[in-house]
């Protein structure tokens, strides 16, 4: 006891501390239950701990093709879990792939552009004076940036001279002669070929749709 009458004087200050620290301690350390975070954007997440007095650390990103940027896909500790105020929460957040910049397909066949990935383009069949099944053109152009932008491309389905065949009945066989040798028609008439002589008939028939870039023969009856 004697040994001791020097650090009397302490009991009062010793008494007075653990008095406080204990209390604060219960007090401090009162568990918390960690909001569920996964699934959620990042924004909604951190408001969810600060309301619960708890801090977020962000772990990593984790590149998700599936998943839009800034979507909490990991949390340690796990939701639900009790944890102490202020005890840091590690999160993994979703970031998307860089986006590539459009491809080059000028002159490519369709069949190679319909297996093009990730960005398979919108196929326009158009009359061009290019071989049938090549693309002519695209847009965006080459190396341009593809996000939130349509990709197409434009196929030649060659170079096709579609005409509807006139109705030469009743006009004069010199006439009908005249508009054939301006093009390039071949014709061949049948009947007696008079000075004037008038079209009675005619092969292929009026109305009819002919393709002008191959060859045509008219029948022309008199």
């Amino acid at each position: 006891m004697r040994l001791l009458s020097p650090f009397l004087w302490l009991l009062p200050f010793l008494s007075f501390l653990f008095g406080y620290l204990i209390p604060t301690y219960y007090v401090t350390y009162q568990e918390i239950r960690l909001p569920v975070l996964v699934g959620k954007p990042v924004q909604e997440g951190m408001r969810l701990l600060t309301a619960a007095g708890i801090n977020a650390r962000m772990l990593r990103e984790k590149i998700d093709p599936d998943l839009p940027s800034g979507i909490i896909v990991e949390q340690s500790p796990k939701g639900n879990q009790m944890i102490r105020p202020h005890q840091p929460v590690l999160i993994t957040i979703s970031q998307r792939p860089p986006i590539p910049p459009c491809p080059a397909i000028v002159g490519q066949k369709s069949v190679d552009i319909s297996q093009l990935r990730p960005h398979r383009p919108e196929r326009h069949f158009l009359q061009a004076n290019y071989p049938a099944g090549v693309c002519f053109a695209q847009c965006p152009s080459p190396q341009q940036r593809m996000e939130g932008r349509r990709f197409i491309a434009y196929v030649s389905k060659g170079n096709e001279q579609l005409c509807v065949v006139p109705d030469y009945r009743g006009v004069a066989l010199s006439e009908v002669a005249r508009a054939l040798h301006a093009h390039a028609i071949a014709y061949e008439v049948f009947g007696e070929q008079k000075v004037d002589a008038v079209v009675i008939d005619q092969t292929p028939r009026p109305g009819s749709i002919v393709d002008l870039s191959k060859k045509l023969h008219m029948q022309l009856q008199v």
